[in-house]
């Protein structure tokens, strides 16, 4: 059993790396230190109404100047670093990593027409690309008077119908929050940062390019673990580990579609893995990365507002251990994002986190305060517990000999609750979408990686807990306590693992590699069973992807996009008919509106006010607009088809497929054809206002 001074926060040396940083460790935290750097500007340039790319430049300038500067005070220094880096294993894995996520990643889903959550963020991201801004507004809704305007959104009132969201006025194409329906005053729908970094790839690369972002920070989160692991055991645990988080099926859907999950996932495995670098190098500015990473999932994802439990508690022991220049180098950047991400929540984020909360709290799944207590309370004793037999080991041989029972307890108490969580706790009469949490997420990453990771993480508790790889468990426990018990996500699959990306899964893959691979002397009975057990893994894994591998969602979606564009004029005002069972022509409306600033409207619901539609068709006639009507019926049984002429002008289809979103395992390939039928809409004979 290792000595107990190993299981405490102080610094520890790596047996793999022996405190020297790798080839690979040097251009990843160079890498790194550019993206927290670029996603923080471009977040506050886009809170000013001031993002553009050239608007990048004085800071790159800036930036610049301070690494001349650097090099001309350090740079023999850093030469000798860089030159005296170890190169070998970790470079030749990295390039293998690499080339994995590029095979599996560079797929992106063409997330533009608005199948779901992942489209919000694509179309924010060609909005704040075009308009510089995160508050825009909706010129459609010029000129037209209340009821009218009413027709093309849902009021808050009528959002839901079991109470009335009181953050915002209204839900504009399902994807943009309506503040002022009088003046078209619309705001985003999301935390900003991962839509800064997609509007950043749109700047560059246009709507095509933009969707790169997330197989980009895909392919960058199985490099920080990669290094993470590395550093916290050894190189062929982090191999292996990296490998299956590469090959699982929620790490492709998630780095292929436009959801913020992968670089919130980038953020904390990044920032893991500077603290434990800290802890090997004692290199400070190690520790500023680490705020800075930690800080910035606040500007990405609302739940990353857990983080604050793990940190609490890594405060108040450095504090007890007077590490004043530690706590200096994380919490000053920490503390920085944190309180514009503050800032960000009580300006342009209320709508969003107001009716976040309003609708968690009324669905009774906002027990956060209870939830974060009771980790805190499960978290904090264990940590005391080794701060106790650090400081009196010596002097109490009472707590020395009381750590192995400790030890046993917290062990038998592992595997009973998994065993109840994973088996007893889906059985229950009033059983449902949460207490099947930890299957459904064994049914995606087998359950022989789930049990391996339970074994592991009793393993580790054992025999191997240090100060670097505690880390893991501080930071990770939080997620997994409150997402395996309340998942706070819509209950369909793949989308409802989200909640599982940023930690939880990396966590339990890394634990799982752990358990299996590192042991002191395996025998070859030992080596022969590791052999089949990484097989098996592995080939579940490939053969759960292979529908996948050579798979794009939505595809077609930005040539027909831009077929539509091509088709109406900038004067013209297109009408598209309600979305539902029946018809998704409407899920277009929104792109053609973000990308393009056509006059898109989406009639918010089947029963059409008549009188205020025929004021709307009033104004734009007197405006000498044209407006077509967009459906995908042949024949449309609409009211507009029954007070207006329609003449079709065009047609097209959308030949394509998306991932289904289902309450069943396993994700489903849902094949469609949609036709468009576009119509010239005009009085009936005999009618007009």
């Amino acid at each position: 059993m290792a000595d107990s001074s190993s299981a405490v926060m102080s610094p520890g040396v790596s047996p793999v790396t022996e405190g020297r940083f790798s080839l690979s460790e040097w251009l990843f935290l160079a890498i790194l230190a550019a993206i927290l750097t670029l996603g923080w500007i471009g977040v506050l340039l886009a809170q000013l109404g001031l993002f553009a790319l050239l608007n990048f430049v004085p800071f790159l300038l800036i930036g610049l100047v301070i690494c001349c500067a650097l090099l001309a005070l350090k740079g023999r220094q850093l030469w000798f670093c860089i030159r005296g880096a170890q190169v070998g294993i970790t470079e030749a894995a990295t390039g293998l990593l690499l080339l994995l996520s590029f095979l599996l990643y560079f797929r992106p889903s063409e997330h533009y027409p608005l199948v779901g959550d992942s489209a919000i963020y694509a179309n924010n991201a060609a909005l704040l690309s075009r308009e510089g801004t995160l508050v825009y507004h909706y010129s459609p809704l010029d000129g037209l008077d209340p009821d009218s305007r009413r027709q093309f959104y849902v009021p808050s009132s009528e959002q839901l119908s079991f109470m009335e969201i009181k953050s915002y006025q209204g839900l504009l194409f399902g994807a943009y929050y309506l503040m002022d329906a009088a003046s078209g005053q619309v705001v985003s729908s999301r935390l900003p940062l991962f839509t800064v970094w997609m509007a950043i790839f749109y700047s560059l690369f246009g709507p095509r390019g933009a969707l790169f972002a997330t197989p980009f920070f895909g392919a960058l989160s199985i490099w920080a673990f990669y290094l993470l692991g590395r550093r916290l055991f050894s190189q062929k645990v982090a191999l292996a580990s990296a490998c299956l988080l590469a090959l699982s099926f929620p790490q492709i859907y998630f780095s292929r579609a436009s959801y913020s999950e992968v670089l919130t996932q980038f953020l904390l495995l990044s920032g893991l893995y500077t603290l434990a670098l800290f802890l090997d190098t004692q290199r400070q500015p190690c520790l500023l990365l680490a705020g800075l990473c930690l800080g910035e999932t606040l500007l990405a994802r609302l739940d990353s507002l857990i983080l604050l439990v793990p940190l609490l508690i890594l405060t108040i022991y450095w504090l007890i251990r007077r590490y004043w220049q530690r706590l200096a180098w994380l919490l000053l950047p920490f503390g920085a994002v944190a309180v514009h991400a503050l800032a960000y929540l009580l300006t342009l984020g209320r709508p969003y986190i107001g009716a976040t909360f309003e609708i968690l709290r009324l669905l009774s799944r906002l027990d956060f305060t209870y939830l974060l207590l009771g980790s805190l309370l499960i978290i904090a004793p264990l940590f005391a517990l080794f701060y106790l037999v650090r400081i009196w080991r010596r002097g109490s041989p009472w707590l020395q000999k009381a750590r192995p029972w400790g030890v046993a307890v917290a062990s038998i108490l592992v595997f009973v609750v998994a065993g109840w969580a994973y088996f007893i706790r889906p059985m229950h009469p009033g059983a449902g979408y949460d207490h099947e949490a930890l299957v459904r997420l064994g049914r995606y990453l087998t359950p022989l990686a789930i049990w391996l990771s339970i074994f592991g993480l009793v393993k580790l508790l054992n025999l191997d807990l240090s100060a670097k790889n505690s880390l893991l468990l501080l930071f990770a426990s939080p997620f997994a306590l409150i997402f395996l018990s309340r998942q706070m996500v819509a209950p369909v699959y793949p989308v409802a693992l989200r909640r599982h990306m940023s930690i939880v899964i990396p966590a339990l893959l890394l634990l799982a590699g752990y358990g299996l691979l590192q042991w002191r002397r395996p025998t070859r009975l030992l080596k022969a069973t590791q052999a089949v057990a990484l097989t098996a893994l592995f080939v579940s894994l490939i053969v759960s992807d292979l529908p996948y591998l050579r798979y794009t969602e939505a595809e077609g979606a930005i040539d027909l996009l831009q077929r539509l564009d091509s088709f109406f004029e900038k004067s013209d005002v297109v009408l598209f008919e309600p979305t539902s069972e029946h018809s998704q022509v409407g899920w277009f409306a929104t792109p053609l509106w973000s990308l393009y600033g056509k006059t898109a409207l989406l009639l918010s619901k089947e029963e059409i006010d008549e009188e205020a539609l025929s004021r709307a068709m009033a104004v734009w006639e007197s405006q000498g607009r044209r407006v077509y009507f967009v459906s995908q019926s042949g024949a449309p049984s609409s009211p507009i088809a029954e007070s207006y002429s329609l003449d079709l002008a065009f047609q097209e289809e959308w030949v394509s497929s998306i991932i289904g979103q289902s309450p069943t395992h396993f994700a489903y390939i849902w094949h469609f054809d949609i036709p468009f039928y576009l119509y010239r809409l005009r009085w009936a004979e005999g009618q007009g206002f």
